[in-house]
């Protein structure tokens, strides 16, 4: 059984909203809302949870909320509400089940309200579905780096400036034989105090340690010592951030033992040193300042990718490029390395090397000062640790990716306006420091058909200016929204059609941001000199875009949604005064008819009750229109090929629009059947030539084209409550003065104008829109300002056969005087129950006039025969017209019914097939003529 949910006060004791809107506005809300008892059973649940879940409300209201767990998560409910109820509220992740069996994560909120002093639970969750593929995502990208760190045979590890263990590879467990519990506690501190035990020398082991990690800039290299007589040779260098931020250290441990074995060998036998100094896997070198390179083993020449004969004299000059990293000549830190290498008597570092084929490499060097024939000379020890940085440069890259996506993806969960939004999206994607860009970028949202500035970074004040809009195809950005394809740039060149004076030297890189192939802005991002993007970056900026595309299409249905809920309140009140105030031009029109009826031919007096109803005539207007935007006007839709519609039309418009103005025309070959009010639909075409005429002064071209066309993704993106297959296309397009961003945003808004006092009531657009949806259409609109507007009409394609001309209603016919027959004329509002008894008596009828249902019956019953004619008013108090005419025709007590209002909103505007009604306000004749059509005509026509 629906319990009703609602509360008698709100805040400080103020009235809450009526309890009947509850459930409309939590049927708004995108993510799943339960309202359940302490029992745990479910005591509503909204239209999103059962879109979720594939059930029912009332296969869910009453049940346990249990029904949506699996069941091995179900027997955990009790226990769960146990805890929700102590702590009032609680936050957690479960997994729910569908009605077909299939499972989702979830998200879930819960809070206990008291609700008319009853506990009841609030539970509302959120499917995680995507977010969790992007975590196994991160995760599997993650897994793939630490494998390749497994390729590599040294001991790796990597601690943060924390102290906390980032990395280790197999190879760095199994040398020093770390026990599992030591490793996974992520404890730097732990894993040395179990390699202190090992070492022969724990004090100078530890000292070094120190050293380092209070020098956390400098690079070393040296040997350590195992109890069991192993040797590791030791390298430690600082892991940076693209931005120079440390991020850590890496340590790396490679087993020696065997090298120094034969070192040891070497000084005992010249030729066991050769083959050992020869077979060694680094590269070993001799190097003196007035000979440079005279010798090396084999490692080193192919290493170098060189021979002996050309390695012979070589300088390190001659071995490296031009520059180093830190942008020092290579040439001068070379000797400032030999000088203090000769001074130490050995020294250790990271140089960048090239070979001779001309690649280069980075490489840990360590030199030691040797005596050899009596001349000082260093021995090099080269190793390439190209493999070594880029695995730690993998790890770092792959743990900012997984931090900002993560950042980004939960800060698509907060409820900030969509600009602030994209400013603290654009803030996470320059965070990530190994991106080639500036600490600056745009974002640009496609609005009318230009790029308009919505968030930024950095940029300048002349820049901010420039670029507040960017026309689709002009600059990198808009040629990258209009290619759908992200385009790169080293430089500022031809294609910167946008700057200023002064302008610095830039490169860009634009990625347009997609959905459902529907470009929806674009990124822009600075590049630094130098520094391409790669395509890891790339790959990295489109997944990011992808977010940003999820909120901006969120933040549009959002948008619609409001727009819904504002013209949903607008249509509630125009309702009501259309209303009353049909009623009242109903009697105006009726006396002033039979005034004016009753002067003789001359008598000043028609004159002035013509001018009654030529006022009332407007007013009449008006209140049609609103009822148009408010989308709660009457419609009589019937199937119809819009072609016809159109071409009959093509006469009227001409003179409408003047002779300054061509008219042209493309319709299509096929038959566009739709179904809609004919008439409403010559409205709307009607209000958006005179907005195209208005918008032409000295003249210029409207085209109307129809088509056939297929809805695409992006379309549905947009307007998701379009309905899909065949939609028929009508397509309205001037070359006018146009639409500026700024106002676009707002046309079809009731009484919103940008015309002069007295020149418009600023409801044109707004009637548009409102026939349009009414009619389960979509209206969109592209403009650019000086070049014209397009306005596309889509709505869904009929496969019903087309109405013939003697189906049309309101054809003129002979009124058939009256017959003596009994109406029974029901209406509540006084003044015209009065007029029409009075005008139906004098038609020739017998008149019951009662206000009201209830009244109805009882007079029937005291008549105890049927009546000829039932004619009510749909909108009364307590029973309406159409409960009221069921139950009279169920009783059989009136074979035919004609229906009066100025609108239905329980039929939603629209007069089903089968039913007679006639349109308030209207005149003495047309109520004479339909009852007289009605009493005629087939019961069928005139059913309840």
């Amino acid at each position: 059984m629906k319990k009703k949910i609602s509360a008698d006060n709100g805040p400080g004791g103020a009235p809450a909203l009526p309890p009947e809107l509850f459930p409309a506005l939590l049927d708004k809300i995108a993510d799943s809302v339960h309202i359940l008892d302490l029992e745990g059973t479910l005591l509503y649940v909204n239209d999103a949870a059962c879109r979720a879940t594939g059930y029912t409300r009332e296969e869910l209201i009453g049940k346990s909320i249990g029904l949506m767990n699996p069941p091995a998560d179900s027997a955990l409910v009790p226990e769960r509400i146990r805890k929700i109820a102590e702590k009032g509220e609680a936050r957690y992740e479960l997994t729910h089940m569908r009605k077909d069996g299939s499972q989702f994560p979830v998200e879930a909120y819960a809070r206990v309200l008291e609700l008319q002093g009853r506990k009841l639970i609030v539970a509302i969750d959120r499917d995680i579905t995507e977010l969790k593929k992007y975590e196994k995502y991160l995760k599997l990208n993650n897994t793939m780096l630490a494998a390749q760190q497994e390729v590599v045979p040294d001991g790796l590890l990597m601690v943060d400036g924390a102290g906390k263990i980032v990395f280790f590879n197999k190879n760095f467990a199994r040398m020093w034989e770390l026990p599992a519990a030591v490793l996974s506690s992520g404890s730097d501190e732990r894993a040395l105090g179990h390699v202190i035990g090992k070492l022969a020398d724990p004090e100078g082991f530890l000292a070094k340690v120190k050293y380092l990690y209070s020098h956390d800039s400098e690079t070393s290299r040296d040997e350590v010592r195992l109890k069991d007589g192993r040797v590791f040779d030791r390298f430690s260098a600082p892991v940076s951030a693209g931005d120079g931020k440390q991020f850590g250290r890496i340590w790396s441990f490679r087993d020696v033992t065997e090298d120094k074995r034969l070192q040891r060998e070497l000084a005992t036998s010249e030729a066991r040193y050769k083959a050992i100094y020869l077979g060694s896997s680094d590269a070993l070198l001799l190097y003196s300042q007035e000979r440079g390179f005279f010798d090396g083993n084999a490692a080193t020449f192919t290493l170098f990718n060189c021979t002996r004969e050309q390695f012979q004299n070589l300088t390190p000059a001659d071995l490296s490029p031009e520059r180093q990293p830190d942008g020092r000549l290579s040439s001068e830190k070379a000797q400032e390395i030999v000088a203090l290498a000769m001074a130490r008597n050995d020294y250790s570092f990271e140089w960048r090397h090239r070979k001779c084929s001309g690649e280069e490499f980075d490489a840990s060097v360590q030199l030691t000062r040797l005596t050899l024939d009596g001349q000082q000379v260093l021995h090099a020890t080269v190793r390439d640790v190209t493999e070594i940085k880029k695995a730690a440069t993998e790890l770092r890259e792959g743990y900012e990716i997984q931090a900002a996506l993560n950042t980004m993806l939960h800060r698509s969960l907060e409820t900030s306006p969509l600009a602030v939004k994209l400013a603290e999206y654009l803030d996470d994607i320059l965070r990530v420091s190994w991106l080639s860009v500036e600490a600056k970028g745009a974002i640009f949202l496609l609005q009318g058909g230009v790029l308009k500035l919505t968030a930024q970074r950095g940029l300048s004040p002349e820049l901010i200016a420039k670029c507040a809009t960017v026309p689709l195809g002009r600059c990198l950005c808009g040629r990258a929204a209009a290619s759908a394809r992200p385009l790169l740039s080293d430089c500022v060149g031809p294609e910167h059609e946008t700057g200023y004076e002064g302008m610095p030297e830039h490169g860009h890189c634009c990625v347009p941001i997609m959905a459902g192939g529907e470009t929806l802005g674009v990124l822009n991002l600075y590049l630094k000199a130098g520094s391409p993007i790669t395509g890891k970056q790339e790959e990295f900026l489109r997944t990011a875009t992808d977010v940003l595309a999820a909120n901006i299409v969120h933040s549009r249905i959002e948008g619609q949604l409001l727009q819904s809920q504002k013209m949903e309140s607008i249509g509630r009140l125009a309702g009501g005064v259309a209303h009353d105030f049909n009623n009242i031009l109903t009697a105006i029109k009726f006396y002033a008819e039979l005034v004016r009826k009753a002067m003789p031919p001359g008598d000043q007096r028609r004159d002035d009750a013509a001018e009654i109803l030529s006022a009332a005539d407007r007013a009449v207007s008006l209140t049609r229109q609103l009822l148009a935007v408010s989308r709660r006007q009457m419609m009589t839709p019937k199937v119809a090929d819009l072609n016809a519609v159109t071409a009959d039309m093509l006469s009227m418009l001409s003179r409408l629009i003047g002779e300054q103005i061509e008219l042209k025309t493309d319709l299509s070959v096929e038959p566009c059947m739709v179904k809609v009010d004919t008439g409403q639909i010559e409205q709307v075409v009607m209000n958006l030539a005179v907005n195209s005429r208005d918008a032409m002064p000295d003249g210029g071209t409207i085209r109307i084209e129809t088509a056939v066309v297929e809805g695409t993704p992006a379309l549905y993106l947009v307007h998701p409550e379009l309905p899909r297959g065949r939609l028929v296309r009508l397509r309205i397009t001037d070359n006018g003065t146009g639409i500026p961003p700024e106002v676009i945003e707002h046309i079809f808004e009731p009484f919103f104008t940008t015309k002069e006092a007295g020149k418009g009531t600023g409801l044109g657009l707004s009637t548009v829109f409102g026939i349009i949806k009414q009619s389960g259409g979509e209206v969109e609109v592209e403009s650019r300002p000086g070049l014209g507007t397009t306005f596309s009409i889509y709505l869904a394609y009929s496969g019903e056969r087309c109405a013939e001309k003697g189906e049309a209603a309101g054809s003129t016919c002979v009124v058939r005087p009256a017959a003596g027959e009994t109406i029974l004329l029901v209406e509540d509002e006084d003044s015209l129950r009065r007029i029409g008894e009075r005008v139906m008596t004098a038609a020739g009828y017998e008149v019951i006039s009662v206000p009201g249902g209830a009244a109805a019956l009882k007079a029937l019953h005291e008549r105890g025969k049927p009546v000829a004619l039932l004619v009510t008013d749909v909108v009364m108090p307590g029973m309406g017209g159409r409960e009221l005419a069921l139950e009279v025709q169920r009783l059989g007590l009136a074979p035919r019914v004609l229906y009066m209002s100025g609108y239905t909103d329980e039929a939603g505007g629209v007069v089903d097939e089968g039913l007679a009604f006639i349109y308030k306000p209207f005149s003495v004749d047309a109520l004479l003529r339909k009852m007289r059509e009605v009493l005629d005509g087939p019961e069928e026509k005139a059913k309840a």
